[in-house]
């Protein structure tokens, strides 16, 4: 299915700090990688030597705009990669923050079309949990107000953190991993299920950490 990139708009002219890049060709700054793209074309934001974008004023990400912050340089096209894919001989990477994109106090970030926030789930360790992040991830450091509004969609492979809101309209679609830590097992799970109830006694959704609201 082709992607088809517009232009982020900032509503006050300014642009973020760092760059991007399509495919192999790269562009000293978001703006100017999706005016340079065509239809089908993948735009991935690229942080700068400290490893940091931030927005000034309000960001509006448009229908039909797939916005990528990525894991690492080789990032998935999907945002995401299963961690038992991955070659590694360490364990766990918590630490393992390629880049972080901030939305200052007083900044808001709009999602019309879809928001990718990257990072890998399921690198393989002893005693692990399965689809939690735990490798190398991006994050999103919302001090100000990100909105999702309808028809928008939010991946957050990564983490969300910060003093600000996150906001889902309805009609909107918000994604992030769910863990299962415990359940009560065989029998009695499927008895909890069939009786509408859930069949986990103990789970996270964890990758959102900053105020988060939603519309149903």
């Amino acid at each position: 299915m082709a992607v088809f990139i517009v232009p982020v708009i900032f509503t006050d002219g300014s642009d973020a700090s760092g760059g991007a890049r399509i495919g192999d060709d790269e562009y000293g700054s978001v703006s100017e990688a999706l005016a340079a793209s065509v239809p089908g074309d993948l735009v991935f934001a690229v942080p700068g030597d400290d490893g940091t974008l931030q927005i000034e004023g309000s960001l509006l990400v448009p229908a039909y705009v797939t916005l990528i912050l990525p894991y690492s340089e080789q990032c998935d096209s999907s945002g995401t990669k299963d961690g038992e894919s991955m070659e590694t001989t360490s364990p766990k990477t918590s630490a393992d923050r390629y880049m972080t994109l901030t939305v200052p106090k007083g900044s808001s970030l709009t999602v019309d079309g879809t928001l990718i926030v990257g990072g890998v789930l399921s690198r393989p360790f002893a005693f692990d949990y399965q689809g939690h992040t735990s490798g190398p991830f991006a994050q999103l450091t919302v001090n100000g107000s990100v909105e999702v509004r309808d028809g928008g969609s939010l991946y957050c492979y990564g983490f969300i953190k910060g003093t600000g809101t996150v906001h889902a309209r309805a009609g909107a679609s918000v994604y992030e991993p769910m863990v299962v830590t415990d359940y009560v097992g065989g029998d009695m799970a499927y008895c909890n299920y069939s009786n509408g109830q859930s069949p986990f006694s103990r789970y996270a959704m964890y990758n959102i950490q900053s105020k988060y609201s939603m519309e149903y």
